[in-house]
């Protein structure tokens, strides 16, 4: 299987990946909540009483036994943004080298995501070529949670847009060169640059701040 087809399985993926980060990333007050919202939801569901603690609640299918209890487990042991990233890893890395480096830059993410070291430090380490760096690099930017491993807020916000199929020249240059501007609403100074009336900057500026300038803050290193 090439590099092609399996980032196609990727985009199959990716929305379920996504779900369960959102399930990881809850307090254990909000997964009871969803637990309680499931039983109104579905009346086949059964609360057992609580033993040490525990909540459960199960729903049988055609597809076998859905264990609630399984997704509130996981908060004594949630996983890390490293962990999350090195099962991408995994899937998707061409070779053994390619693994290598991607542990490499994963291991050197702050906890917003964000790459430490420069790639050059990351060949010197390694002793590989910085083109395999570099391509190595672009693939873990392909990861959940999207704009993981930038090195920058531009190039993190831009990796996003990319992800969403966001392609709108006005928007990549507002992000490259005046996210200064976006953050103290210089909004007129924007247009002027730009030479648009401002009408055309302030939707930009929405989906900007749609954005995610922590991609990792929201999960436990």
């Amino acid at each position: 299987m090439d590099l092609r087809q399996k980032f196609e399985q990727k985009r199959i993926l990716a929305p379920e990946l996504r779900q369960s980060l959102k399930i990881l990333t809850l307090s254990i007050p909000a997964l009871k909540r969803l637990a309680e919202n499931e039983m109104l939801d579905n009346p086949v569901l059964e609360e057992k009483p609580a033993q040490r603690s525990s909540f459960k609640a199960k729903r049988s299918n055609n597809e076998g036994t859905w264990d609630l209890s399984h997704q509130i487990g996981k908060l004594t042991n949630k996983p890390s943004l490293q962990d999350i990233l090195l099962r991408q890893l995994g899937m998707f890395a061409e070779d053994d080298s390619a693994i290598k480096i991607g542990e490499e830059i994963i291991w050197n993410l702050d906890e917003n995501g964000y790459l430490k070291v420069s790639l050059d430090e990351v060949a010197a380490t390694l002793n590989q070529p910085i083109e395999k760096v570099e391509k190595t690099l672009e693939l873990i930017q392909k990861f959940d949670p999207p704009g993981v491993a930038a090195r920058n807020i531009s190039e993190c916000l831009l990796i996003q847009l990319k992800m969403n199929n966001e392609s709108d020249p006005l928007l990549v240059r507002i992000i490259s060169q005046h996210l200064e501007d976006v953050a103290k609403k210089r909004y007129q100074l924007i247009a002027k640059a730009l030479g648009v009336p401002f009408e055309n900057i302030e939707p930009l500026i929405q989906k900007i701040r749609h954005l995610n300038p922590k991609p990792g803050s929201n999960i436990r290193r």
